[in-house]
């Protein structure tokens, strides 16, 4: 547990201070986002332009989100009693069926009778599962929460009489927004990005692309798995595997905002490969070690059984990583369509061995190829960040260290040290 407790009301003190600070500054920043996206006008011929329509209502989100999750109570127990334990199997099992319903509820061909039963199935379970939410929130909370100090990410006040996590640990699980990743295409990197609505059909994101696509560029409306709104934003039918690493994921993201690394986030390409790398390296250890308290004896054997099968027959990453080499020696040679009709190739080869890709472009690349250890990128980021996480006694110094740097250089005189 996070430490401080026994200074009593001197520790609850600080804490509301925290609060009040955090809630005027980030009220600072949300009103003036309000303002903006009440009566920004774009030009016709532009990629705002064809954006618009859809748009996330970011602020919209965050201003009513905001107050409540600052109001959050105190932590959870951080281990799970068995109570507790089926309690959260049972809200990420109702999620899981709740994804599997949507699924076939866009499927076409549906008769009126079967799209009402089906409705009315979903509606039951969301039913089921809405009482469940708070309790799971406020105790995956407390677990990340935990595991994050113990991995040294706490802030220590008082000569380290008080251990605090900063920024609070807040999320919220609902609908995620889709994202608009915009390219050039005769080379892979991110013009923009942009948060569409969740409600978007299919349909409403081809003609998107298309009309990005009829202003020279390549176009891709994506679902993402986590925004680092504040409370971040986790996708309401996500795993609970998934959900630990996201949580971590994202407030790492809360966390470097504070330090260079953050704020030099859209710097550039490689400051944005830099930072979703180091959010994924704390994600994904911050999930590892917490993943098993919600485990069966069966499972744990079946995990540690499929680490010890055979590769199968057909490898993802190996496949996308050729695919991503092959893509930027045809660019670099000026041979964009080429290029384009390899990826459509690619792309039906990947989904015909049971992997779907709806759309394989540069704009998929820039998005991808973010984050350094996907198999979409080819940039050394991810090597170096994980040989740095390496030489580092613990996550925590990992991230200090690199919280620090403003430039790709800085990383790179980082290593020779």
């Amino acid at each position: 547990m996070l430490a401080g407790a026994q200074l009593g009301g001197w520790y609850n003190w600080l804490v509301m201070v925290k609060k009040a600070i955090l809630w005027a500054l980030l009220a600072i920043l949300v009103l003036p986002l309000l303002v903006l996206q009440a009566g920004q006008a774009y030009p016709a011929q532009s990629l705002e332009a064809i954006a618009q329509p859809y748009r996330f209502a970011l602020a919209r989100w965050e201003a009513s989100h905001l107050l409540g999750s600052l109001l959050w109570g105190p932590p959870a127990p951080t281990a799970p009693t068995p109570e507790q334990f089926e309690l959260v199997r049972d809200y990420f099992e109702l999620g899981r069926k709740i994804k599997e319903l949507r699924i076939r509820l866009e499927l076409y061909g549906l008769s009126p009778e079967e799209r009402q039963a089906l409705e009315e199935e979903l509606q039951e379970l969301k039913a089921e599962r809405a009482p469940k939410q708070a309790q799971v929130m406020a105790l995956l909370g407390a677990q990340v929460a935990e595991a994050l100090a113990e991995h040294g990410l706490d802030t220590r006040l008082l000569w380290g009489r008080i251990h605090l996590l900063f920024p609070p640990l807040r999320f919220e699980f609902d609908s995620l927004p889709h994202v608009l990743i915009v390219s050039p295409r005769e080379r892979i990197a991110t013009i923009s990005s942009t948060l569409l609505k969740p409600t978007l059909s299919q349909a409403e994101m081809e003609e998107i692309e298309a009309q990005v696509a009829k202003l020279g560029y390549s176009g891709l409306v994506e679902q993402i798995g986590g925004v680092a709104t504040y409370p971040s934003l986790l996708a309401d039918t996500v795993s609970l595997e998934d959900a630990l690493s996201t949580i971590a994921h994202e407030w790492t993201h809360h966390f470097l905002v504070f330090y260079p690394l953050g704020r030099h986030y859209n710097a550039s390409y490689d400051m944005t490969i830099i930072n979703e790398t180091v959010a994924d390296i704390v994600g994904q250890e911050i999930g590892d070690a917490l993943i098993g308290l919600y485990q069966t004896e069966e499972e744990r054997r079946q995990e540690q059984g499929a680490q010890t099968e055979k590769k199968p027959a057909f490898d993802f990453n190996k496949a996308m990583r050729e695919t991503r080499l092959r893509v930027d020696q045809l660019l670099a040679q000026g041979r964009v369509e080429e290029a384009e009709r390899y990826m459509e190739e690619r792309r039906l080869f990947i989904n015909a061995q049971g992997y779907y890709i709806r759309k394989l472009n540069q704009a998929y690349f820039a998005f991808h190829g973010s984050y350094g250890e996907s198999p979409a990128a080819t940039s050394p980021i991810g090597s170096q960040l994980r040989a740095l996480r390496e030489r580092s006694a613990s996550l925590g110094e990992f991230v200090r260290t690199v919280a620090r740097i403003s430039s790709y250089q800085e990383l790179q005189a980082l290593l020779q040290e």
